[in-house]
């Protein structure tokens, strides 16, 4: 159990011909053994089993019942069993080990130790599964400790020493506390794991290497994660014993009320185009999706320079501002969020209406990833993508994996943007007429419009309106996107300058195929073969090169050389004769005698004088 579970070692040079596959026979009897619950009635398909306190707290969340993964997942981890779920994002994993969690531990400690441990990618997303603890299992009195990077060591350990009973943190820093005999992890009931594909992505191994000696042999694994591969699959073949395997991807990975679309752009124009889409859809909340944080800052000051509330969210930013950002965004006071892949995990915001990839994702898990954010709860959601013409092929095959049609979306023109804004205008001003104001306000207000005519006021209306317009500084996206014509034209250009390159015709590719290329094989002297390279003359329609067996004669034997009238392309040398010199004769540096004579100048007379 102590020996390093997650080495490079184990992971590359295991066995190289037996296939771990999650379908082979390593998860064979699990499988049977969970398939016959399918067909009976679960007994957890709504929360009656949890005690009063539980059912007050999910009711107050708006929680009525059970999602699918956790109607799974609950059985077997209150029997005591090792859990692989494979699941995608926002299907009610943390709720599936946080309710099993509190009815094993069912109360607080007397020793103070951990009993049950959590261990999250990312900051953002260990602090959203410590909110789920403290609000679910309240009433089980339970002390949930966050242990993640960016907060102060003292303030952790102090917390350690006066007890807990549930520990969430990253990686990094529960195994640097670790190392520093201040988490003490021998007490551990249960061990969880959330979204392990990300964490072996960001570079976790050593630190899960770290963590997993630290717990004892008999604390219960539970693996939760988006995707296995066969990395993966040799990870849980070490690390879970007799695991229930719960593979619930393939019905979650794109739930019918997400909307996948993708706008063909510019490369260079996609912030104009990411502006007009938010100037004419406006929606109530969006979260953006960048590939860089340097994409990430920039794309977040463009909106804010055009009036959007918009903020970033990356590894840049400190963890007070990121936890600030976040928490804005949560309450709504924050409308679009800018953010990376790593930093964005955790993020839980009900009935999030939009998520827009200024990027497309590199492969298909990051995509199902960042459209987990919309969509959840039943709430429809849209996921759209900018694709630009060398993308196009990426996106399609996103699309295919998950078995959907490419749908195009049109770029808004200018009149269509100023047109939906003036209508949203208008009717902002008549909900704002009607909605109770104080008698006072009114009575002012009608006292000020009674003084104006009635075509006077029709006039102030469209000058607000005008004003509001003016505002908006929409792009010509005649100028932004393509049309599905100029992308099939653009596809056949590349592909005539990828046969144009293969071909050897490219100005670039062809020298590099010059200078790669021989010319016919040739007889040594010695018998041998030997190649030669072709020489520019052959090319350019001159006299053929000599071949090497004329060339080579007596070792002493002078190369001739043609004379400039025969049509040769080399100057003939200058017969020398045989005291004739290369160099030029040095002059004789002959001694001067007498002092040396300086020239001083003045403003008055001009004088030589001697020195010496």
């Amino acid at each position: 159990m102590k020996d390093t579970m997650l080495s490079n070692k184990s992971l590359s040079n295991q066995e190289d011909n037996e296939s771990v596959n999650l379908s082979d026979e390593s998860f064979s009897s699990s499988e049977e053994e969970t398939s016959p619950q399918k067909e009976e009635t679960s007994p957890y398909q709504d929360f009656s089993f949890l005690p009063t306190s539980i059912q007050q707290s999910l009711k107050e969340q708006g929680i009525e019942t059970p999602t699918s993964v956790q109607q799974a997942a609950i059985g077997p981890a209150l029997l005591g069993r090792d859990v692989l779920v494979q699941a995608q994002t926002g299907s009610g994993k943390t709720l599936a080990f946080g309710l099993p969690i509190g009815l094993l531990l069912e109360k607080p400690s007397d020793h103070g130790q951990p009993r049950a441990l959590v261990l999250a990618p990312t900051r953002e997303l260990a602090n959203q599964v410590e909110a789920v603890f403290s609000t679910t299992l309240a009433g089980l009195g339970l002390r949930c400790l966050p242990v993640i990077g960016g907060a102060s060591y003292m303030r952790q350990k102090k917390a350690l020493r006066d007890g807990v009973d549930i520990v969430v943190g990253t990686p990094g820093r529960i195994a640097d506390l670790i190392q520093q005999s201040a988490l003490q992890l021998g007490q551990v009931r249960c061990f969880v794991l959330d979204e392990v594909d990300q964490m072996l992505d960001i570079g976790f191994a050593e630190e899960l290497n770290i963590v997993k000696d630290a717990l004892p042999e008999e604390a219960q694994v539970l693996f939760f994660s988006a995707t296995i591969d066969k990395r993966m699959a040799q990870v849980t073949k070490k690390m879970l014993r007799d695991p229930v395997h719960l593979d619930l991807s393939s019905k979650d990975a794109t739930p019918a009320n997400i909307e996948h679309a993708c706008i063909l752009v510019k490369h260079e124009q996609r912030q104009a185009a990411l502006i007009n889409m938010l100037l004419y859809h406006a929606p109530k909340q969006a979260m953006v999706f960048c590939a860089t944080r340097e994409e990430c800052r920039d794309v977040a000051n463009a909106l804010e320079a055009r009036g959007f509330n918009a903020a970033p969210l990356s590894g840049d930013l400190s963890q007070d501002a990121r936890e600030d950002t976040l928490r804005r965004f949560h309450d709504g006071v924050l409308q679009y969020l800018v953010a990376t892949n790593v930093a964005a995990r955790g993020i839980d915001v009900q009935a999030l209406p939009l998520v827009l990839n200024y990027d497309v994702p590199t492969d298909v898990e990051s995509y199902t990833h960042r459209i987990g954010r919309t969509g959840r709860a039943g709430e429809d959601g849209h996921a759209w993508t900018l694709v630009t013409p060398p993308t196009i092929y990426r996106y399609r095959s996103h699309m295919k994996a998950l078995g959907l049609a490419v749908k195009y979306l049109d770029l808004p023109t200018q009149h269509d943007i100023l047109s939906h804004s003036a209508q949203r205008q208008l009717a902002e001003m008549l909900t704002f007429a009607d909605a109770p104001v104080h008698r006072s306000v009114r009575r002012i207000a009608d006292q000020l419009l009674a003084t104006i005519a009635p075509e006077d006021a029709i006039e102030l209306v469209r000058g607000l309106i005008q004003k509001h317009l003016a505002s908006l500084h929409a792009f010509d996206s005649r100028d932004l996107g393509l049309t599905k014509e100029e992308l099939k034209e653009e596809e056949r250009n590349r592909g005539r300058s990828r046969r144009r390159d293969d071909d050897g015709r490219g100005g670039r590719f062809r020298r590099d195929r010059d200078r790669r290329s021989f010319g016919p094989r040739d007889r040594r002297e010695d018998g041998g073969e030997r190649r030669q390279r072709p020489r520019r003359s052959d090319e350019a329609g001159g006299p053929p090169a000599p071949a090497r067996s004329e060339r080579s004669g007596d070792a002493g034997a002078q190369r001739p050389r043609k004379d400039k009238n025969e049509g040769g392309f080399s100057r003939p040398r200058k017969e020398k004769s045989e005291d004739a010199s290369f160099s030029r004769p040095r002059k004789e540096n002959k001694p001067k005698s007498g002092p040396k004579a300086v020239r001083v100048r003045s403003k008055q007379t001009k004088r030589t004088t001697k020195r010496g």
